[in-house]
């Protein structure tokens, strides 16, 4: 039987649909799970499956995201999951707690770390001991840029020899485009350029 890997992402997951693609071409099977509705899947026939779940949220909606993730890896029993964006990263080691090998996809730092707005710098610490904890349950941390795993390691985020350097987006790089022409993609990273 073929290996299932289940995709933890945020609203913007349908931009990895042809790294889900690439991966069902290497023999996975593969199920999305996601924030958003899932309708961007359907004509790719990749399974997806929805979470409740706001990035720009803070508080106990945290609590309620983990114990959804654990219930749906529950029920679709991953032999391994990835998870892309900051709060996915940290929820998902978080429910799953070692029960499967988890691969966090660092695609930067965000909001909480090129922001200086007072939240951001009042978030980096709780970032950090989330992440910290979180580390003890992920089997390897994919970095997409250098700065972001010397980062990691500077500051014991990632377990060693538990980090990998790929230098690539790992998104549809023409959707994100059109995304943020339209004003709806990543919502934080063009709050920070501004």
């Amino acid at each position: 039987m073929n290996p299932h890997l289940v995709c933890v992402g945020g609203e913007d997951h349908p931009l990895r649909i042809p790294f889900l693609l690439a991966l069902r071409e290497r023999g996975f099977r593969v199920t999305a799970v996601s924030s958003e509705a899932g309708t961007a899947f359907s004509p790719h026939d990749i399974p997806h499956r929805q979470f409740g779940f706001d990035r720009f949220s803070s508080g106990g909606g945290k609590w309620g995201a983990i114990r959804a993730i654990r219930k749906l890896m529950l029920e679709l029993r991953p032999d391994v999951v990835q998870s892309f964006d900051t709060k996915p990263n940290l929820l998902t080691p978080l429910a799953v707690r070692g029960q499967v090998p988890v691969i966090g996809t660092i695609n930067g730092l965000g909001w909480t770390f090129s922001s200086l707005e007072p939240r951001a710098l009042g978030l980096r610490p709780v970032f950090c001991g989330l992440q910290w904890l979180a580390s003890f349950w992920t089997a390897m941390i994919v970095f997409q840029n250098r700065d972001d795993q010397a980062f990691f390691e500077r500051y014991r985020l990632v377990g060693r020899g538990k980090s990998r350097l790929i230098r690539s987006s790992g998104i549809d790089v023409d959707a994100f485009a059109i995304l943020m022409e339209k004003g709806t993609g990543n919502r934080g990273l063009c709050e920070a350029r501004r």
